[in-house]
């Protein structure tokens, strides 16, 4: 039996799939690297393009203006397309009630109510609205390209959220952040029921880095934390999934401090707790990271040109000699005064 759904209807779908999926325990989805991924033999990427001076997408691009390096050598491609409407894309706009604070959530939600208002409330993408808390996902508002609306039912989501305190020192911080890779994780897998370009816009500065943490707390995990870290650099790439970070508030000591983990992981025993937090891997899937500052909805507002605006490079992927074997890509676009945004690394398999 086939069965022939229209935008709206596929939407949903895939939303009450991702709903369930941040929703089920850990313990019940099937362990990262299990089993070897299939054989890739084509291999596409999507690239945005921006103007360095006005932060615009740069449209009109043609493939001759594009060059893809693979490990450092020249890839040839195998097709070209260039998107420029939110035709089939959706964005997922996600409070952190985990991490940061019941008045910051508050003052978010102030901030995203009177974004979702401008312009008449009418809205380049459908935009969804997920509440994340230590208890999983417990409020969704379904996406609607229907700003006022969406806005209405923000104002709604009042009360305080369940979440972990600083109280709970060190093990409430490795509690916070093995709840929130837990459910980032499933939001990438729920990502295949979704169709077409999605972007997960993350609230806040996402979970901790546990840098701190006593050295007896982060023995043995590497290989678990770079088997999350394939799974997701390649499956966010794959599924067509861009994640941006939007954060209200002033710059301090530790603002930049994941630019310290940006670079590509390559083996386990590298593997640090802080590879896998959300400004690392929205910088290393080609998405952004934004704020803090005090003006939450031109954030957010950056965030969706990357589900309208793209262009999708696909090629022939290298045989991989053994299991997850570590590429770095670099775009280069031709044309001064423009800069290019991609997945910076994948991980081939035999």
């Amino acid at each position: 039996m086939h069965l022939h759904l229209n935008s709206d209807t596929r939407i949903l779908l895939g939303l009450s799939l991702l709903w369930f999926a941040m929703s089920v325990p850990a313990s019940s989805q099937a362990p990262s690297g299990s089993a070897p991924a299939a054989a890739q033999k084509s291999m596409s990427l999507d690239v945005a393009v921006t103007d360095k001076a006005t932060g615009k997408p740069a449209t009109g691009l043609a493939q001759g203006d594009f060059t893809l390096l693979d490990n450092g050598q020249p890839v040839k491609f195998s097709s070209f397309q260039a998107t420029d409407s939110g035709e089939s894309a959706v964005a997922f706009l996600i409070f952190d009630a985990v991490n940061v604070s019941v008045n910051e959530v508050a003052n978010e939600r102030i901030a995203v109510s009177k974004y979702l208002r401008l312009n008449g409330g009418k809205l380049p993408v459908p935009i969804s609205i997920l509440v994340f808390t230590n208890k999983g996902v417990t409020d969704q508002i379904p996406a609607s390209a229907d700003g006022n609306d969406l806005a209405t039912k923000v104002d709604q989501l009042t009360g305080s959220f369940p979440t972990i305190t600083d109280d709970a020192g060190e093990s409430g911080t490795q509690e916070r952040y093995d709840v929130s890779v837990n459910a980032f994780m499933n939001m990438v897998r729920a990502a295949k029921a979704i169709p077409g370009k999605k972007a997960l816009i993350w609230l806040g500065h996402g979970w901790p880095m546990l840098e701190d943490l006593n050295p007896q707390m982060v023995l043995k995990v590497e290989q678990h934390v770079f088997q999350s870290l394939v799974e997701a650099s390649n499956q966010m790439r794959e599924e067509h999934l861009t994640v941006c970070t939007a954060e209200l508030g002033s710059q301090d000591e530790t603002t930049f401090r994941y630019q310290n983990y940006v670079k590509g992981v390559k083996v386990a025993k590298k593997t640090n707790y802080s590879n896998l937090t959300v400004k690392v891997l929205a910088v290393n899937g080609g998405g952004q990271v934004l704020g803090p500052d005090n003006n939450l909805g031109a954030q957010i507002d950056k965030c969706l040109p990357d589900t309208t605006n793209f262009y999708t490079l696909s090629f022939d992927a290298p045989h991989a000699a053994g299991a997850d074997e570590y590429h770095e890509l670099k775009v280069q676009v031709g044309k001064p005064g423009l800069t290019a945004r991609t997945s910076a690394v994948y991980y081939a398999q035999p």
